[in-house]
């Protein structure tokens, strides 16, 4: 299902995977944006990994899949745009490297795309901020596009 690996171990776990599946490409928010879910059943037990846009959609794909029957135990283990956003700002603060000045960088995720815009005052601060946001669990890639500040690019030019 969306580009994402499906597994499941015996005959009524297969059963709860295709089930699981045609309740998840029936609700709109996932199959819209084509978000990439992976379902996994064993013994009964559902997990589901890979990304959706928001909080709801990933609570959803829980109770949508508990519903089945057969299903003893949903692992939920997606990504969510909702919580990506404050991990990698959260990261940004907190890495001792970026946290003094990074408050004018945005960050923004589309099913864990992240894109970072705004200002850093060096090259070397664009690539910490690269490395620190691409390490964060769920972050499956960084659109970097920080730009020098102008101020640092004038005196880097003087």
């Amino acid at each position: 299902m969306f580009g994402q690996p499906e597994l499941a171990h015996s005959e009524s776990d297969r059963e709860i995977l295709v089930e699981v599946r045609e309740r998840l490409y029936k609700y709109n928010p996932i199959r819209e944006v084509g978000a990439p879910v992976g379902i996994e059943v064993k013994d009964g037990v559902v997990t589901l990994t890979g990304w959706v846009r928001a909080l709801s959609h990933k609570r959803m794909a829980e109770r949508l899949a508990a519903e089945v029957e057969g299903v003893r135990e949903v692992r939920n283990q997606l990504y969510c745009d909702d919580e990506l956003i404050p991990a990698v700002a959260r990261a940004l603060a907190e890495d001792p490297r970026t946290a003094h000045d990074f408050p004018g960088v945005q960050v923004s995720s589309y099913l864990g795309h992240i894109m970072l815009t705004g200002y850093v005052t060096s090259q070397e601060e664009w690539d910490i901020a690269d490395d620190v946001v691409v390490n964060v669990p769920g972050v499956r890639d960084v659109d970097n596009r920080l730009r020098i500040a102008p101020e640092e690019l004038a005196r880097l030019q003087a």
